[in-house]
């Protein structure tokens, strides 16, 4: 019983010097805050994107493409 005990203790102690949970948790705050800062900026700028991509598409319209 108490060589299990040692080992648990152990592993515990193994999974606490590890610093992979604490990147892996570190990176999964940095991407939820780029896609909260994404989704606001789109959602307060989305019509003045809509009309900046509808003028750029107007003004290719007439532009012919050559294959290369």
């Amino acid at each position: 019983m108490f060589t299990l005990y040692i080992a648990a203790i152990n592993t515990i102690a193994k999974f606490h010097k590890s610093q992979a949970g604490a990147t892996t948790s570190e990176y999964i705050i940095i991407v939820a805050l780029i896609a909260i800062a994404v989704i606001t900026v789109t959602t307060a700028f989305g019509d003045q994107l809509i009309d900046m991509f509808t003028e750029v598409t107007t003004s290719l319209d007439g532009v012919q493409t050559t294959p290369q």
